[in-house]
């Protein structure tokens, strides 16, 4: 790594692989030194199977990231063989509260991913995305069962810029509300399950009253990810979607993981009605419906 420093000065893009490290590591120069390229701008961190991802490895963690202060895209990844060890954002981003990432336009987050743990606060979230209006390209993608819960959609110009987003429908909620509903392009829900209340306590919006594509003009294209056991005859999503028009959705994209999505009922009733009178554009051509999900591919 020293070499590439040396010989390398200009570099800006950075991709990361760290498997079966000890995070204590990170304190004493084996990973600290990945961070003291001046100019990275692109960063790309994985980390597979470490034996722990506590408090004191969340500090190290943000203080690395405060020595790339140019940012422009983040990329962080834990993979782990266990459910009693994730990320936790909440506490990420409580450790760069002093930090704004002007540059920063998309940040992706996946795997061992969730908001909060016992006892965080919601506040350093909501603080981020105030302090990074500009993001355009935004992706929460979390394997574990506890949820990116909180009540987003009234920051102070978060997500004002944001064409790109994909992650659990209920975020997807705050997205429509707030000031990105008239720009986004691209819109991947995650884990869609058919449950009318979803996400943060209190002010939820049932999605069979949720008028999505009237909230989101310039959207091209739309992926639903459905949860094993959400798709089903009567789906709120699909209802709210397949009754509105939209003179701009090009593509359209289905995933479901063991049901057929042609014996559904709400596809049946509504689908082919909707697609060719309701929707103009490529809609009609470009619309598909697998029967089990594909890998996803942008």
């Amino acid at each position: 790594m020293e070499i590439l420093q040396t010989n390398c000065s200009k570099l800006e893009s950075l991709y990361v692989k760290i498997v079966n490290e000890d995070p204590y590591d990170w304190e004493y120069g084996r990973i600290t030194v990945i961070f003291r390229f001046s100019g990275i701008r692109r960063l790309a961190l994985e980390v597979f199977e470490v034996a722990e991802f506590d408090e004191k490895c969340t500090e190290m963690f943000a203080s690395l990231l405060r020595a790339c202060p140019n940012l422009e895209t983040l990329e962080l990844g834990l993979s782990v063989d266990t459910i009693h060890h994730c990320w936790s954002f909440s506490k990420i981003c409580a450790q760069i509260e002093d930090t704004t990432f002007d540059s920063l336009r998309s940040l992706r987050l996946y795997g061992a991913l969730v908001s909060t743990l016992a006892g965080d606060q919601d506040g350093p979230i909501r603080s981020f995305f105030a302090r990074h209006p500009h993001i355009q390209k935004l992706s929460l993608l979390t394997n574990q069962p506890n949820d990116l819960t909180h009540n987003l959609s009234d920051v102070s110009g978060a997500f004002k810029s944001l064409l790109y987003f994909e992650g659990p429908a209920f975020i997807c909620k705050a997205i429509a509300q707030s000031q990105a509903a008239t720009r986004l392009e691209y819109l991947r829900l995650t884990n869609v399950s058919d449950e009318d209340e979803e996400g943060y306590d209190g002010g939820d919006v049932a999605w069979s009253d949720f008028h999505l594509l009237q909230r989101l003009p310039a959207l091209r294209r739309l992926v639903l990810e459905f949860a094993e056991d959400g798709l089903d005859d009567d789906n709120q999503i699909l209802r709210s979607i397949f009754n509105e028009k939209s003179a701009s959705l090009e593509d359209f994209e289905i995933k479901s993981g063991y049901t057929p999505v042609n014996s559904v009922r709400a596809i049946d009733i509504s689908y082919r009605s909707t697609l060719t009178q309701n929707t103009p554009g490529r809609l009609n051509q470009r619309a598909t419906i697998p029967t089990k999900s594909p890998s996803f591919g942008n």
